[in-house]
């Protein structure tokens, strides 16, 4: 097998002279990337990989298997240099689709080696903030049998089945703003959705504000959906209004990321064009500064985005990736007398029939009968493409930033 010089400079570059006759040939992300994205972020070297992945997919396989031959394929941070065994795990877990191009767009193991050793990483801590008011979390349970807080939960458990997560109530009156330290405690914040509407000068908002403002001044990875979103525009200096007669009632159609959402982490696996759970009255009006939009269409401008306050980052949506359809159908019947109101619908009977398909549809996700029917495709009717947003929030995001602080 030939000598390939990028993976030499490579491994000069990232491991030094002295190590470098072990890392020559060694692995792929880390060092097939370079020399152009050396000292880049996961975030944009996965970016990257999108681009270049026929290329680089190439020279990994010849590097992993020159790496194998050199020091073992189950222990090799044992059976080579421990030092070069350790980056090679590491890089081997934190890019896995340049060794398996078949494994889920960031998903990252939740393990870590040190020293040759392997060891299990800490569990994530979440933290979800419930944004709605005890009276519309009382009505969601007599529809649905759980809050909005329970439903993100349900959601954020399947997708991170070791995390341990928290819940608290910021708009409810006996409600207190939690310290910065409090806060930083946690991995993430998840902000839910809620009918509140964040124009109005109530006590409910200023509390929901209060409490965003301290989850930006914690540094602590936040995401938020609906009204989530509207929650921390408001809270970094943006601005929410009335839709007016206006709405997205079920799904929010023919959503598009813009060019700088087409390179950002938080949609990467989206199509061009994709369809997302929604149902919602207000929307931005105005992004803060610092502010990135992501994705839009018809019907409300910003459908997603990434906001900046101080040292906090946000990533949020106006959807619903958490949401199973069986409760979107609930959300529908619950708005059955707006939607009359509005002329999205003409009767109860004709939001009845509706729904009903909805439920069909969550009990029997493959029928492409009712999908077909309703409109819909695999980015609302398959799970793990529903909750794109989320999985990438917390792999790309949430996994980077525990990293960082040296919780891992």
């Amino acid at each position: 097998m030939q000598e390939n010089p990028e993976c030499e400079a490579a491994a000069r570059i990232l491991f030094g002279p002295e190590r470098q006759a072990d890392a020559t040939g060694a692995i792929g992300d880390r060092i097939l990337v370079q020399p152009f994205e050396i000292g880049r972020t996961k975030e944009m070297v996965e970016q990257s990989i999108e681009i270049h992945a026929p290329a680089m997919r190439e020279r990994t396989a010849e590097c992993k298997q020159r790496w194998r031959q050199r020091v073992g394929t189950e222990h090799a941070a044992i059976s080579g240099s421990r030092a070069f065994g350790r980056d090679v795990l590491r890089s081997e877990q934190a890019f896995p689709r340049m060794f398996n191009p078949s494994a889920p767009s960031g998903s990252d193991p939740a393990r870590s080696s040190t020293a040759g050793i392997t060891v299990a990483a800490r569990p994530l801590r979440f933290l979800v903030a419930e944004s709605e008011p005890p009276e519309a979390r009382a009505k969601r349970r007599e529809s649905v049998c759980r809050s909005s807080g329970e439903s993100f939960e349900a959601t954020l458990r399947s997708l991170a089945p070791d995390a341990s997560c928290d819940r608290m109530t910021p708009a409810d009156d006996d409600a207190s703003v939690p310290s910065r330290e409090e806060i930083a405690g946690y991995d993430a914040v998840f902000l839910t959705g809620s009918p509140i509407h964040l124009y109005d000068d109530t006590p409910e908002v200023a509390r929901e504000i209060a409490f965003m403002r301290a989850v930006f001044a914690s540094a602590t990875p936040a995401f938020g959906s609906c009204a989530g979103l509207q929650v921390a525009t408001v809270a970094a200096g943006g601005r929410v209004r009335s839709m007016g007669k206006r709405r997205e009632a079920g799904f929010a159609r023919r959503i598009s990321p813009t060019d700088a959402g087409r390179r950002h982490p938080l949609l990467a696996g989206r199509p061009h064009a994709y369809d997302a759970p929604a149902i919602h009255t207000d929307e931005v009006e105005a992004l803060p500064e610092n502010a990135v939009l992501l994705a839009s269409n018809a019907t409300t401008h910003v459908q997603a985005a990434e906001i900046r306050c101080g040292d906090g980052i946000f990533w949020g949506v106006q959807y619903h990736p958490e949401l199973p359809l069986a409760e979107i159908a609930a959300a529908i019947r619950r708005q059955t007398d707006d939607l009359i109101e509005t002329g999205l619908a003409r009767s109860a009977v004709d939001i009845e029939q509706h729904a009903s398909l909805l439920d069909s549809l969550a009990e029997e996700p493959e029928r492409r009968d009712i999908a077909w029917r309703l409109g819909l495709d695999d980015q609302v009717t398959d799970a793990n493409l529903r909750r794109t947003e989320l999985r990438n929030f917390i792999d790309r995001l949430v996994r980077p930033t525990v990293s960082r602080r040296g919780r891992g």
